[in-house]
């Protein structure tokens, strides 16, 4: 048992092994929107876009971001009710809480790829894939983070 991560019970040493893992999993959700710019890059080039369907419009593309954004913000705030509740251990909500966070973030990142199937401009794709990036890195699970928010769960905890 390591003092700097286990407490009396080897919580903090779970806790930091899930923090581990977690932070593994957003940096393929991060990679991923990396991925979806390449396979979009390639799509566009290889496969001509129809001319008989017009490309998306802006309108489209401002539903779609706002709807991407209301999905971060909602996922925020159920994940912040999640922590509050005492249904699990506090490591297990914050678990949930980033992942929560994590995968509305990359939403955004695939409504883009849709609108690039659509035929949209690059620079409204971009727009929803760097919105996606910018929101996974608000909600990584950093370990300053992590820890801040373990103390949040575990002083909301019976």
């Amino acid at each position: 048992m390591s003092s700097s991560e286990d407490g009396p019970s080897g919580t903090f040493g779970a806790a930091e092994r899930s923090r581990r893992i977690l932070a593994l999993v957003h940096t393929a959700l991060l990679a991923s929107v990396g991925v979806y710019a390449v396979v979009l890059l390639f799509l566009r080039s290889e496969i001509a876009l129809s001319t008989a369907v017009p490309p998306a419009g802006t309108r489209l593309f401002l539903v779609l971001a706002a709807l991407g954004a209301a999905q971060f913000a909602g996922a925020t705030f159920v994940g912040r009710a999640l922590l509050r509740s005492p249904r699990s251990g506090a490591a297990d909500r914050v678990r949930l809480y980033f992942l929560l966070r994590g995968a509305a973030a990359e939403g955004i990142a695939l409504y883009g790829f849709v609108l690039g199937l659509l035929g949209a401009s690059a620079s409204q794709v971009a727009a929803l894939f760097v919105l996606s990036v910018a929101a996974l890195l608000l909600c990584a699970p950093a370990r300053v983070s992590w820890e801040e928010t373990l103390r949040r769960a575990q002083s909301s905890s019976p």
